[in-house]
């Protein structure tokens, strides 16, 4: 028998930054969801969470990261003034996501709540037998010669269009062979001293809900930590 590794949420619970941290997103009828954990058949939903309030904006604000290529790109269209530079326009996108987001903290409402560590060696082996994951990363373009790859931490660990099919799959095999596993506990990928969760969407939460303000000293140092790491700039409010 597998033995799992919890990995129990802070004491005053885990944050998100969401405009609505309470709500889960809508599930996709189109195929999969966007991000890292979601359902690969669109059947659940996953919340995600973090330890501490720079955790969970350095994984929410990586969309404002630099990006010279699509810059270049945009300077080409016509209706994008040559006048306005790719900071600025990154500055107005970032002070109108800061203005919408409030902050949650997150706690599950079960009698003995079960999140597990996703990179433990025994849940890793177990995992990789699995019919979806064994798909997943057959299907890949990953390569190890004339040996199979087998599921690990790096895998875990890899993003985008190559690394999101496996941790699909890789949880939607969890929720299928340990259904009693409330979540997911991982580590950033962007800084891997931040722990995150992703917490299944049939599991019951409360959700404690305060606003994101420039105004509260804790909140403004983690937004600048966050933009510091990801090399965003900021509105002047935040600075």
């Amino acid at each position: 028998m597998t033995s799992l590794l919890p990995v129990p949420l802070p004491g005053s619970g885990a944050v998100r930054v969401h405009p609505a941290p309470e709500a889960l997103p809508q599930l996709r009828h189109e195929g999969p969801g966007r991000n890292r954990f979601d359902d690969p058949h669109g059947s659940f939903l996953m919340r995600y969470t973090a330890e501490n309030l720079r955790g969970c904006l350095i994984e929410t604000m990586a969309r404002f990261r630099p990006n010279s290529a699509a810059d270049e790109l945009l300077a080409a269209v016509d209706f994008v003034g040559a006048d306005v530079d790719p900071p600025m326009r990154t500055v107005s996108a970032v002070a109108d996501w800061l203005a919408k987001q409030r902050l949650g903290h997150v706690t599950l409402v079960t009698p003995h709540p079960l999140l597990v560590d996703i990179e433990a060696a025994d849940l890793l082996v177990e995992l990789d037998t699995h019919p979806l994951v064994r798909e997943a990363i057959e299907n890949s373009p990953l390569r190890d010669g004339p040996n199979s790859v087998r599921l690990d931490a790096g895998l875990i660990r890899l993003g985008a269009d190559i690394g999101r099919p496996i941790t699909q799959a890789v949880s939607r095999a969890l929720h299928e062979l340990h259904p009693e596993v409330d979540g997911i506990a991982y580590w950033s990928r962007i800084d891997s001293s931040e722990r995150c969760w992703a917490i299944y969407g049939h599991v019951p939460v409360d959700v404690s809900i305060t606003d994101l303000s420039a105004e509260n000293p804790l909140h403004r140092s983690a937004v600048r930590a966050a933009a510091a790491l990801l090399k965003v700039p900021l509105p002047p409010a935040w600075r």
